[in-house]
């Protein structure tokens, strides 16, 4: 179907590392998720310290991992790095939400990620689509083994 063409993406990217330098310069104005403006474009950078933020990790140093970063962390203090493309639900949305509800189960697909649920175009929505899906796939089998019972 052409319906998943219709829908804005944005790049992104992720960073996890060492790098505080990416934090506000005081420590005690860390938070668990940090928010800096870019002064040009209007763009955030935002870095959450994973620290903070698993409770029960013991990790061996301050970890963060920091979305569309503004400037690179020293590469010796980079884990990993991604680079994905992120849905961005627009005033078209409800109706290109709509139109994939009308397919979802046609011909046995279904379909699941964050641009197939209102929100933000996070894992979040991805993972509550595909819970949403696991459910409508199991509807669908209950029905057909019904059938197949009469």
């Amino acid at each position: 179907t052409k319906v998943f063409d219709q829908f804005l993406y944005h790049p992104s990217s992720c960073i996890v590392h060492t790098d505080s330098r990416l934090l506000p310069r005081r420590r005690e104005d860390w938070r668990t998720v940090n928010v800096r403006e870019s002064t040009g474009d209007g763009s955030c950078m935002l870095s959450v310290w994973m620290n903070a933020y698993c409770k029960g990790c013991t990790l061996p140093a301050d970890v963060f991992q920091t979305w569309n970063a503004h400037h690179r962390p020293e590469e010796k203090k980079t884990v990993a790095e991604v680079h994905f493309a992120r849905v961005v639900h627009d005033a078209s949305s409800k109706r290109l939400l709509e139109q994939v509800r009308t397919v979802q189960g046609r011909d046995g697909f279904f379909f699941c990620g964050a641009y197939a649920m209102e929100g933000l175009g996070l894992l979040e929505q991805a993972t509550a689509s595909a819970l949403e899906v696991s459910r409508m796939i199991l509807q669908h089998h209950l029905e057909e083994e019904g059938k197949e019972k009469r």
